[in-house]
């Protein structure tokens, strides 16, 4: 540590107190970086490690990590550029002259930042990319990047899952109405599918990979609105998934020429 950062560090480790151990400190610089708010990783650093290793490690963890945060923005910036056809550096210019479209990439390079699968990041950049520069779609490009953020890899997967058919099949509402029509004698007004190829838990479960994480992926994906229970409503209740329409519309852009 140069000399004239050694006061800087002195009044932060005074105002954080020496009550800090090692561990705590380690955990909050993580809080810090994971957050964005640097005053949690240097308040967590008490005056005694300033001259140990504890803080070249920490210092060192920092930088890493900071260095993997914008590996992965930079990741984003490519592809996004790439997507629309133009640089980076115009990107980011045009961004700045339109304050909803740099609200939007904004939202979607911060995500970047913090995502822990490249193909997240991808999606981030292609839906900015192909919603931002087209103004009857930034605000439903906004509400997709704002799902997207809050899925992760694992999410992915399933939704990948759903995108095909499944092979659990079952009557269509639509059929299940003519059946009920003919009963009574009563002509149906249209036809509807003959049945649906849907996925039951087990099924979902087994060929994601996700294994018993299935129920929390799965009920933050229909938080988001992004699947349907197909299941609710029948008389022989059992969970039974598909897309929606919003999860497919998000979905395509995983794709290499969306």
């Amino acid at each position: 540590m140069g000399e004239v950062e050694k006061p800087a560090w002195s009044v932060v480790a005074k105002t954080a107190g020496n009550t800090v151990g090692s561990a705590v400190g380690g955990l909050l610089t993580a809080a810090g970086l994971v957050t964005g708010n640097p005053v949690l990783a240097i308040g967590a650093v008490p005056v005694g490690a300033f001259a140990g290793a504890v803080t070249e490690n920490m210092v060192e963890f920092g930088a890493r990590q900071w260095q993997v945060r914008a590996e992965r923005v930079e990741r984003f910036g490519a592809i996004a550029a790439t997507e629309a056809d133009t640089t980076v550096e115009t990107l980011v210019d045009e961004a700045f002259a339109d304050p909803r479209k740099l609200e939007v990439l904004g939202l979607a390079t911060e995500a970047a930042s913090r995502a822990l699968d490249d193909r997240k990041i991808d999606l981030l950049a292609r839906i900015y990319a192909h919603g931002a520069y087209r103004h009857d779609l930034i605000d439903e490009t906004a509400v997709m990047l704002d799902a997207v953020r809050q899925i992760e890899g694992p999410h992915l997967r399933v939704m990948e899952v759903l995108s095909r058919p499944g092979p659990h099949f079952l009557p269509s509402p639509d059929t299940q109405d003519a059946m009920l029509n003919n009963m009574l004698g009563r002509a149906s007004s249209t036809p509807g599918r003959s049945h649906l190829a849907v996925w039951r838990n087990d099924q979902l479960a087994a060929e994601s990979g996700v294994g018993d994480a299935l129920s929390a992926l799965i009920a933050k994906l229909a938080g988001l609105g992004m699947v349907y229970d197909e299941g609710l409503g029948r008389v022989d209740y059992q969970p039974l998934w598909q897309l929606t329409a919003f999860g497919q519309n998000c979905l395509r852009y995983l794709a290499d020429n969306s």
